[in-house]
Protein backbone atom coordinates (compact mmCIF):
# COMPACT_ATOMS: atom_id res chain seq x y z
CA UNK A 1 0.00 0.00 0.00
CA UNK A 2 2.85 2.44 0.86
CA UNK A 3 4.08 1.95 -2.70
CA UNK A 4 0.39 2.26 -4.29
CA UNK A 5 1.29 -0.73 -6.05
CA UNK A 6 -1.09 -2.80 -7.99
CA UNK A 7 -0.83 -6.10 -10.29
CA UNK A 8 -3.15 -5.47 -13.75
CA UNK A 9 -3.60 -8.54 -15.43
CA UNK A 10 -3.75 -8.84 -19.50
CA UNK A 11 -5.21 -11.25 -21.53
CA UNK A 12 -6.28 -10.84 -24.96
CA UNK A 13 -9.80 -12.20 -24.54
CA UNK A 14 -10.64 -15.30 -26.49
CA UNK A 15 -7.83 -16.42 -28.38
CA UNK A 16 -8.32 -18.15 -31.95
CA UNK A 17 -6.93 -21.27 -33.42
CA UNK A 18 -3.92 -19.87 -35.46
CA UNK A 19 -5.05 -18.52 -38.76
CA UNK A 20 -2.34 -20.60 -40.43
CA UNK A 21 -0.12 -23.65 -39.25
CA UNK A 22 3.57 -22.43 -39.07
CA UNK A 23 4.41 -24.45 -41.79
CA UNK A 24 2.13 -22.86 -44.68
CA UNK A 25 3.53 -21.38 -47.08
CA UNK A 26 3.81 -17.44 -47.51
CA UNK A 27 0.80 -16.27 -49.48
CA UNK A 28 0.03 -12.97 -51.21
CA UNK A 29 -2.69 -10.34 -50.45
CA UNK A 30 -4.07 -8.28 -52.45
CA UNK A 31 -4.13 -4.24 -51.15
CA UNK A 32 -5.62 -2.84 -54.10
CA UNK A 33 -7.03 -3.36 -57.43
CA UNK A 34 -3.62 -2.99 -58.94
CA UNK A 35 -0.92 -3.94 -56.41
CA UNK A 36 -0.37 -7.02 -54.29
CA UNK A 37 1.53 -7.46 -51.39
CA UNK A 38 3.53 -10.69 -51.62
CA UNK A 39 5.08 -11.85 -48.05
CA UNK A 40 7.57 -14.29 -49.74
CA UNK A 41 9.42 -11.15 -49.58
CA UNK A 42 10.91 -10.32 -46.11
CA UNK A 43 8.18 -8.06 -44.51
CA UNK A 44 8.39 -5.93 -41.23
CA UNK A 45 4.79 -4.84 -40.45
CA UNK A 46 4.15 -2.00 -37.35
CA UNK A 47 0.42 -1.91 -36.35
CA UNK A 48 -0.67 0.82 -34.58
CA UNK A 49 -1.74 4.67 -34.14
CA UNK A 50 0.31 7.15 -35.85
CA UNK A 51 1.49 8.97 -33.34
CA UNK A 52 5.12 10.09 -32.60
CA UNK A 53 5.58 8.23 -29.20
CA UNK A 54 5.21 5.07 -31.49
CA UNK A 55 8.85 5.58 -33.62
CA UNK A 56 6.91 5.41 -37.50
CA UNK A 57 9.56 7.81 -38.73
CA UNK A 58 12.39 6.69 -36.84
CA UNK A 59 11.92 3.45 -38.63
CA UNK A 60 11.55 4.80 -41.59
CA UNK A 61 14.95 6.74 -41.66
CA UNK A 62 16.24 3.85 -39.28
CA UNK A 63 15.12 1.25 -42.81
CA UNK A 64 16.25 4.29 -45.64
CA UNK A 65 20.29 4.13 -43.56
CA UNK A 66 20.40 0.11 -43.02
CA UNK A 67 22.99 -1.27 -45.13
CA UNK A 68 20.23 -4.07 -46.46
CA UNK A 69 21.55 -4.79 -50.13
CA UNK A 70 24.42 -6.44 -48.71
CA UNK A 71 22.49 -9.09 -46.68
CA UNK A 72 18.82 -8.68 -49.49
CA UNK A 73 19.30 -12.31 -52.13
CA UNK A 74 19.04 -10.50 -55.92
CA UNK A 75 15.77 -11.19 -56.12
CA UNK A 76 14.76 -9.94 -52.69
CA UNK A 77 12.77 -6.29 -51.69
CA UNK A 78 12.91 -5.24 -47.72
CA UNK A 79 8.65 -4.58 -47.31
CA UNK A 80 7.90 -2.13 -44.43
CA UNK A 81 4.18 -2.04 -43.71
CA UNK A 82 2.29 0.69 -41.43
CA UNK A 83 -0.86 -0.37 -40.52
CA UNK A 84 -2.41 2.39 -38.22
CA UNK A 85 -4.63 5.58 -37.79
CA UNK A 86 -3.84 8.89 -38.20
CA UNK A 87 -3.74 10.54 -34.83
CA UNK A 88 -1.16 13.04 -33.73
CA UNK A 89 0.58 12.25 -37.26
CA UNK A 90 -1.09 12.35 -40.38
CA UNK A 91 -0.27 9.55 -42.71
CA UNK A 92 0.62 11.64 -45.27
CA UNK A 93 3.60 13.13 -43.14
CA UNK A 94 4.96 9.50 -43.10
CA UNK A 95 4.22 9.28 -46.97
CA UNK A 96 6.83 11.96 -47.30
CA UNK A 97 9.22 10.92 -44.96
CA UNK A 98 9.29 7.77 -46.95
CA UNK A 99 9.73 9.04 -50.25
CA UNK A 100 12.88 12.06 -48.75
CA UNK A 101 14.22 8.59 -46.94
CA UNK A 102 14.12 6.36 -49.55
CA UNK A 103 14.37 8.38 -52.58
CA UNK A 104 11.68 5.96 -53.91
CA UNK A 105 8.68 6.78 -56.13
CA UNK A 106 5.04 7.08 -54.79
CA UNK A 107 1.80 4.75 -55.96
CA UNK A 108 -1.26 6.03 -54.13
CA UNK A 109 -3.42 2.80 -54.47
CA UNK A 110 -6.57 4.15 -52.58
CA UNK A 111 -7.55 6.80 -50.90
CA UNK A 112 -6.42 5.51 -47.79
CA UNK A 113 -3.36 3.42 -49.04
CA UNK A 114 0.01 4.40 -50.63
CA UNK A 115 3.30 2.16 -51.87
CA UNK A 116 6.74 3.62 -52.22
CA UNK A 117 8.74 2.04 -53.77
CA UNK A 118 12.97 2.49 -53.84
CA UNK A 119 14.76 0.67 -56.45
CA UNK A 120 18.14 1.90 -55.66
CA UNK A 121 18.14 -0.06 -51.83
CA UNK A 122 15.07 -2.12 -52.63
CA UNK A 123 13.26 -0.96 -50.23
CA UNK A 124 9.20 -1.09 -50.23
CA UNK A 125 7.00 1.23 -47.92
CA UNK A 126 3.41 0.46 -47.98
CA UNK A 127 1.21 2.59 -45.41
CA UNK A 128 -2.11 2.05 -44.98
CA UNK A 129 -4.58 4.68 -42.83
CA UNK A 130 -7.42 2.56 -41.78
CA UNK A 131 -8.29 -0.46 -39.45
CA UNK A 132 -8.15 -3.83 -41.17
CA UNK A 133 -10.67 -5.97 -40.25
CA UNK A 134 -8.19 -9.43 -41.06
CA UNK A 135 -5.43 -8.02 -39.46
CA UNK A 136 -4.23 -10.87 -37.97
CA UNK A 137 -4.06 -12.48 -41.26
CA UNK A 138 -1.35 -9.73 -41.82
CA UNK A 139 0.52 -10.33 -38.42
CA UNK A 140 0.79 -13.82 -38.99
CA UNK A 141 2.04 -13.57 -42.55
CA UNK A 142 4.78 -10.55 -41.98
CA UNK A 143 8.64 -12.17 -41.44
CA UNK A 144 8.96 -9.92 -38.10
CA UNK A 145 6.65 -7.66 -36.53
CA UNK A 146 8.17 -4.54 -35.70
CA UNK A 147 7.50 -1.86 -32.06
CA UNK A 148 9.75 0.40 -32.43
CA UNK A 149 8.14 2.13 -29.81
CA UNK A 150 9.56 5.50 -28.00
CA UNK A 151 7.81 5.66 -24.96
CA UNK A 152 3.90 4.62 -24.02
CA UNK A 153 4.15 0.64 -23.78
CA UNK A 154 2.16 -0.73 -20.17
CA UNK A 155 0.39 -3.84 -21.84
CA UNK A 156 2.03 -4.56 -24.93
CA UNK A 157 -0.76 -5.82 -26.84
CA UNK A 158 0.56 -5.61 -30.11
CA UNK A 159 3.41 -7.11 -28.92
CA UNK A 160 1.61 -10.13 -27.51
CA UNK A 161 -0.60 -10.23 -30.19
CA UNK A 162 2.28 -10.81 -32.87
CA UNK A 163 3.84 -13.40 -30.63
CA UNK A 164 0.26 -15.58 -30.13
CA UNK A 165 0.24 -15.30 -34.13
CA UNK A 166 3.83 -17.03 -34.42
CA UNK A 167 5.61 -13.80 -35.22
CA UNK A 168 8.98 -12.72 -33.76
CA UNK A 169 9.62 -9.34 -33.10
CA UNK A 170 11.77 -6.50 -33.61
CA UNK A 171 11.09 -4.46 -30.59
CA UNK A 172 12.69 -1.66 -28.24
CA UNK A 173 12.83 -1.96 -24.50
CA UNK A 174 10.10 1.25 -23.98
CA UNK A 175 7.87 0.74 -21.24
CA UNK A 176 7.49 -3.25 -19.93
CA UNK A 177 8.27 -4.19 -23.34
CA UNK A 178 11.86 -5.52 -22.40
CA UNK A 179 9.52 -7.63 -19.13
CA UNK A 180 7.24 -9.16 -21.81
CA UNK A 181 9.60 -10.28 -25.07
CA UNK A 182 12.27 -13.09 -24.69
CA UNK A 183 15.32 -13.35 -26.65
CA UNK A 184 14.05 -16.59 -28.14
CA UNK A 185 11.44 -14.88 -30.37
CA UNK A 186 12.63 -10.46 -30.31
CA UNK A 187 15.76 -8.64 -31.35
CA UNK A 188 15.27 -6.16 -28.62
CA UNK A 189 16.83 -2.79 -28.84
CA UNK A 190 17.19 0.50 -26.88
CA UNK A 191 14.67 2.78 -27.07
CA UNK A 192 15.48 6.21 -28.29
CA UNK A 193 18.89 4.80 -30.09
CA UNK A 194 18.75 5.07 -34.09
CA UNK A 195 21.97 3.08 -34.31
CA UNK A 196 20.63 0.16 -32.48
CA UNK A 197 17.28 -0.11 -34.83
CA UNK A 198 19.11 -0.18 -37.78
CA UNK A 199 21.46 -2.85 -36.50
CA UNK A 200 18.47 -4.98 -35.45
CA UNK A 201 16.74 -4.29 -38.81
CA UNK A 202 20.17 -5.53 -40.69
CA UNK A 203 19.73 -8.98 -38.34
CA UNK A 204 16.74 -9.90 -38.74
CA UNK A 205 17.04 -9.69 -42.75
CA UNK A 206 19.87 -11.90 -41.78
CA UNK A 207 17.58 -14.51 -40.11
CA UNK A 208 14.91 -13.94 -42.67
CA UNK A 209 17.21 -15.27 -44.81
CA UNK A 210 18.27 -18.37 -42.79
CA UNK A 211 15.16 -20.34 -42.86
CA UNK A 212 16.16 -22.86 -39.58
CA UNK A 213 16.56 -19.75 -37.55
CA UNK A 214 13.92 -18.16 -38.46
CA UNK A 215 11.22 -20.61 -37.71
CA UNK A 216 12.69 -21.34 -34.90
CA UNK A 217 11.85 -17.88 -33.83
CA UNK A 218 7.92 -18.38 -34.96
CA UNK A 219 8.21 -21.06 -32.77
CA UNK A 220 9.64 -19.55 -29.86
CA UNK A 221 7.26 -16.61 -30.68
CA UNK A 222 4.33 -19.09 -30.68
CA UNK A 223 4.94 -20.69 -27.29
CA UNK A 224 5.99 -17.79 -25.88
CA UNK A 225 2.31 -16.18 -26.54
CA UNK A 226 0.56 -19.06 -25.08
CA UNK A 227 1.37 -17.33 -21.79
CA UNK A 228 -0.68 -14.40 -21.82
CA UNK A 229 -3.52 -16.11 -23.73
CA UNK A 230 -6.23 -18.05 -21.79
CA UNK A 231 -4.87 -21.42 -21.46
CA UNK A 232 -1.88 -19.33 -19.28
CA UNK A 233 -4.29 -17.41 -17.56
CA UNK A 234 -4.96 -19.20 -14.43
CA UNK A 235 -1.09 -19.60 -13.77
CA UNK A 236 -1.18 -15.83 -13.79
CA UNK A 237 -4.11 -15.77 -11.72
CA UNK A 238 -2.17 -18.00 -8.94
CA UNK A 239 0.71 -16.04 -8.90
CA UNK A 240 -1.17 -12.96 -8.71
CA UNK A 241 -3.33 -14.27 -5.61
CA UNK A 242 -0.42 -14.93 -3.75
CA UNK A 243 0.53 -10.92 -3.39
CA UNK A 244 -2.81 -10.98 -0.82
CA UNK A 245 -3.38 -8.50 0.65
CA UNK A 246 -2.49 -6.70 -2.75
CA UNK A 247 -4.65 -8.85 -4.79
CA UNK A 248 -8.46 -8.23 -4.90
CA UNK A 249 -10.19 -10.45 -7.75
CA UNK A 250 -12.07 -8.88 -10.15
CA UNK A 251 -15.67 -9.80 -11.56
CA UNK A 252 -15.60 -7.77 -14.58
CA UNK A 253 -14.45 -8.97 -18.22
Amino acid sequence: PEGQGKVQLYCTATLKEPILSLQTASQQLAVSRHFTLDFNHPTMTVVGRFDPVKGHKETILAAARANFLTYLKPDQWVQLVFIGESQNIAAHELVQDAIDATRGTLQQLDAHRWLIESHEKRIRVLIIDERIRDIELWMRQSSFGLIPSLDSEVICRVAVEFLQQGTPLISSDAGALGEVLSKSCALVFQKRNPDELTSALEKSLVLYNQPDLHSAMRHNAAAHGVRFGPSGWSNLLGWASSLSPFYNESKST
